[in-house]
């Protein structure tokens, strides 16, 4: 109902629970992103993003979290920008279909120059079926949206040393 003047109200019909059942309790949104864990948090990391607003959400939950972070705009700016700091590059995040040269030439590019450096690749397109994105052995792929703590946990694994049992 609305009035000119008095405002707006909106009522909701909501079905009634069967009796002697109880809703479930809510779970805290949060709870997930404030036990993702930091490791290294001083390693240097690549990001290599087409999308300006996916790579300012990345490189804020990177650097709120003590990562120096390098960013870049497509793959050949990603590549020119390995090759002039790859030495403290300890993470390349990339994502995988961008203008001028995707994230797997990317990739290929660092194993090439230090093989040793894991790629951690972002795509949107990673389960659509379609077959038709080269893919990297050597990476770990992640789906887009990512959530914070799934990013940082993965960083976070990728920059830990294996544990030797």
């Amino acid at each position: 109902d609305s009035a000119l003047g008095l405002g707006t109200t909106v009522n909701f019909v909501l079905p009634a629970l069967p009796e002697g059942t109880r809703p479930a309790p809510p779970v805290p949104a949060r709870v997930a992103e404030a036990s993702a864990p930091v490791a290294r948090a001083h390693a240097c990391i690549l990001v290599v993003e087409d999308e300006a607003a996916v790579r300012e959400l990345l490189t804020a939950f990177l650097e709120d979290s003590g990562y120096t972070v390098l960013t870049a705009t497509d793959g050949l700016t990603g590549m020119r920008l390995f090759e002039e700091q790859g030495d403290h590059i300890d993470l390349a995040i990339t994502d995988v279909v961008m203008p001028h040269a995707n994230g797997t030439s990317l990739g290929a590019a660092v194993h090439a120059s230090r093989p040793g450096v894991p790629i951690l690749y972002l795509s949107g397109y990673l389960h659509d079926g379609s077959g038709e994105l080269p893919l990297d052995p050597l990476g770990t792929y992640l789906q887009k949206p990512v959530s914070r703590s799934t990013l940082l946990q993965r960083v976070h694994e990728l920059l830990s040393p294996p544990v030797d049992h």
